[in-house]
This record gives C-alpha cells, sequence and structure tokens, in this order.
C-alpha cells in the first residue's frame, strides 16, 4: 500500500489529522494535496552519496 492510499484510507476515519509526506519524488505532490495533505517535503540528495559516512553531524 502506497503512503498515497494510505492517507486516503485515514482520511475515511479522521479528516482533520494533519499529514505531511516526506518523500524524494516530486512526481506524486499533487497525489498528496488531493488526500488533504498540509505540506509535502522534499528529501534531498547529495551528488557524492557513495561518500556519504551516515553521521548528521549533530
Amino acid at each position: 500500500m502506497s503512503g498515497i492510499d494510505t492517507a486516503r484510507r485515514i482520511r475515511e476515519f479522521d479528516r482533520n489529522l494533519i499529514i505531511v509526506f516526506v518523500t524524494g519524488y516530486a512526481d506524486y505532490v499533487f497525489d498528496g494535496y488531493s488526500v488533504g495533505a498540509v505540506d509535502y517535503l522534499m528529501k534531498q540528495i547529495r551528488k557524492n552519496w557513495e561518500n556519504y559516512s551516515g553521521e548528521s553531524g549533530r
């Protein structure tokens, strides 16, 4: 089940729940808003991801 499908099912039971999608794909932005998502956050993509150590620096 996709995130959009899950949001649709959630909306059947709760019209007021705040939904925010987080993804690396811009293709589904409008689908997210169609289910009443408050926002749609895009993940950052690193060009040199193979050099990423996995540490967040926090």
